[in-house]
């Protein structure tokens, strides 16, 4: 069961300690929690989550993007990534999800853990791909494979 600390790590971005120039970056929260749980459909409705999610990227946004650590989390209506720095959000809709599976690289790096890749349709009718480091990839891949009912 997920508990009120699993959706904070969730919705707030934690400073991140860059050590090599002792630089303390907090992200600007342009969201409160109340509304990002709301864009959620509220506590009940995530149905599985990784707080500890690591973004290889976006295809369409090209090996230059900067990639890291944050919360992803599913719902029936779809799939949240929230960036914790820089502060980037990606919601995919469920209904635009065309085909999970499991990789072990995306836009040249490669992992020698299985990467939960997502291939999905934009708004503008293209296709795109995200891929993540995740905790439990099967359960990520049951859940997210088209057709399932979220939940």
């Amino acid at each position: 069961m997920l508990t009120r600390l699993h959706y904070r790590l969730l919705l707030l971005l934690a400073p991140v300690l860059f050590t090599d120039c002792g630089a303390v970056i907090d992200p600007v929260r342009t969201d409160t929690d109340d509304d990002v749980l709301a864009a959620l459909g509220g506590e009940p409705n995530i149905l599985v989550m990784d707080d500890t999610a690591d973004s290889l990227g976006v295809t369409s946004q090209g090996v230059g993007q900067i990639r890291g650590n944050g919360c992803l989390a599913a719902t029936a209506e779809g799939l949240l990534f929230v960036q914790w720095a820089p502060r980037n959000r990606l919601w995919i809709p469920r209904a635009r999800i065309l085909k999970v599976g499991g990789s072990n690289a995306h836009l040249g790096k490669s992992t020698s853990n299985a990467l939960l890749h997502v291939e999905f349709r934009t708004e503008a009718g293209l296709v795109d791909s995200a891929a993540w480091l995740v905790r439990d990839l099967p359960t990520w891949l049951e859940e997210l494979r088209p057709g399932a009912t979220g939940g």
